[in-house]
């Protein structure tokens, strides 16, 4: 892992997690920190909120664990 993604990952430490999604493909999409909000009227139609930061799995394996 370089250097700058450990900088960012290390800015996520302590943010409360406020949005957590399943996508297509496999995908998982986590939001920390405060909420932003926007509107998809393409999607939905609906004003919907994501995370300020947002960890992103597309095309590959991951797994919760609770320890």
């Amino acid at each position: 892992m370089n250097t700058q993604m450990s900088d960012k990952l290390l800015k996520l430490k302590g943010l409360k997690c406020c949005d957590a999604k399943l996508a297509l493909c496999n995908g998982l999409r986590i939001g920390f920190g405060n909420k932003v909000f926007s509107h998809h009227s393409k999607l939905t139609g609906k004003d919907i909120f994501r995370g300020e930061w947002k960890l992103i799995s597309k095309y590959s394996s991951w797994r919760v664990v609770q320890n």
